[in-house]
């Protein structure tokens, strides 16, 4: 696997030590072995490239995938941690603002949406410390469809956090989401500050929507009411009740039933 090595300053100073790797890469279980050996706070793997096994129509050239995979030791209680699908859906949205003309919105915590067709997505993985306390380590992947609609707009490119050797367009893209995704998560974990949720919400597909959740195993029908603070999804129960979604697990896709 080919790749170099940049350093470069988030927003807030943290020092950001960027792998930037040829072809299309899994970078999750790149930073997850990084962080298994004691990699530091601040390492990101970026790769972009058509994925293996793509299938496309026809008529379409098979997009890159921009994967932008961030490891992170936070000192935050879990309630936090679990908002960081979410940051990452808004870091996302803003890069995709930035160089494009299109309109995202978010569907389901890191689902990130242009009109029907999804383009990109942000998901998480990591370590509990013993008791649950708190993450040892989480990946941060953040994942963008680089389709044509990425081409127009970049000459203004926010402050660079790459060296002056860039010349790709995922790595000008993946420069905005990196700068978007610590704007939004530094000012959480120094200022505890929520702001962001308010600019989340107003991207969300879901509220007012009717969805199926799944509740002891079984479907049930709910309406979205909206997103509380914890950037969970707070639905209402159609026979009563409610509950507030974490996981995207937690919904009933019909197209996942076991089949017998």
């Amino acid at each position: 696997m080919a790749s170099r090595i940049v350093t470069a300053r988030s927003p807030g100073g943290r020092l950001l030590t960027i792998e930037l790797t040829e072809g299309a890469v899994p970078t999750a279980e790149r930073a997850e072995d990084i962080a298994r050996h004691e990699g530091r706070d601040g390492y990101i793997v970026v790769s972009s490239g058509i994925p293996g096994g793509e299938t496309v129509p026809a008529k379409r050239a098979p997009d890159d995938l921009l994967s932008v995979s961030i490891l992170l030791r936070p000192s935050l209680p879990p309630a936090r941690v679990m908002m960081l699908p979410a940051i990452g859906a808004l870091a996302l949205c803003r890069a995709v603002r930035h160089h494009t003309a299109l309109l995202p919105s978010i569907r389901w915590v890191g689902e990130v949406y242009a009109g029907k067709e999804r383009i990109a997505e942000a998901t998480t993985r990591g370590a509990l410390r013993p008791g649950g306390t708190g993450f040892t380590y989480v990946i941060v992947t953040l994942s963008l469809r680089i389709t044509k609609d990425f081409t127009g707009r970049l000459t203004e490119v926010i402050k660079s956090v790459f060296s002056p050797r860039r010349e790709s367009v995922p790595e000008r893209i993946s420069e905005t989401v990196i700068n978007e995704f610590f704007a939004i998560y530094e000012a959480m974990t120094t200022t505890d500050s929520t702001a962001f949720l308010d600019e989340y919400r107003d991207l969300s597909l879901l509220r007012g929507k009717r969805i199926r959740v799944l509740r002891g195993g079984k479907p049930r029908r709910a309406t979205v009411l909206g997103i509380d603070d914890n950037a969970g999804l707070v639905v209402a129960l159609r026979r009563g009740g409610s509950m507030v979604l974490h996981s995207a697990s937690e919904l009933y896709d019909p197209k996942k039933k076991r089949k017998h």
